[in-house]
């Protein structure tokens, strides 16, 4: 196993780390894994992280649903505007279908602010969100591709290892926190989208 394994492989531990923390990170981080380390072309890769995150999405939601005091005191709005949420998932649907991302980091926000959920089932039931939209955007391709099974095997069973981990340690910490620590996933989102934009495209272009 060369270093560059070691340390796809140590990213697969990180990215089930952070879905089990926030519900997010998933398709954003496997994929450059995939492209940059394991030499994977974009198109393949985006594949691939749909099959990952799907199968790790499913494992943490069933970890973070489980009925357990969470101690979260949020109200659940009753009156969730079904026009913003239809909205909102209308537009996660098509940034999974073109870019291959889950869509954690836009669906936690908008079950948490928009329909009022807690912080902590906000995360539960973006899980089983994402996991949906994997499985669809997954077997949509499979048929025309072929996959490298052992890899995908091995790199989705490490990342259920760091859910299992990012799960149990999320129940013991309190939601400001998970709060916090979302909000600084959103904004190293927001910076890597600026400077992929900027510098890694117009790079591409003109090599």
């Amino acid at each position: 196993m060369g270093m560059q394994d070691v340390g796809a492989f140590a990213a697969a531990l990180a990215i089930g780390l952070s879905l089990g923390l926030i519900g997010a990170g998933g398709s954003i981080l496997t994929i450059p894994v995939f492209v940059y380390l394991l030499k994977i072309d974009p198109l393949s890769s985006g594949v691939y992280s749909m099959f990952v995150v799907g199968i790790s999405s499913f494992v943490a939601a069933v970890r973070m649903l489980n009925p357990i005091d969470t101690g979260d005191q949020k109200s659940i709005a009753k009156n969730a505007s079904l026009v913003i949420l239809s909205s909102q998932g209308f537009l996660v649907g098509i940034i999974t279908g073109l870019l291959g991302i889950g869509g954690g980091f836009l669906i936690v926000p908008a079950l948490y602010f928009w329909a009022g959920l807690p912080i902590k089932k906000s995360i539960g039931t973006a899980l089983i969100i994402i996991c949906s939209n994997c499985i669809f955007s997954f077997w949509s391709s499979y048929a025309s591709m072929q996959f490298d099974w052992p890899l995908l095997m091995k790199f989705s069973s490490i990342a259920i290892v760091g859910i299992l981990v990012g799960t149990r340690v999320s129940f013991k910490i309190q939601s400001g926190y998970l709060k916090k620590a979302f909000g600084c996933f959103i904004l190293w989102v927001s910076f890597y989208v600026v400077y992929k934009t900027l510098v890694l495209v117009p790079r591409h272009l003109l090599s």
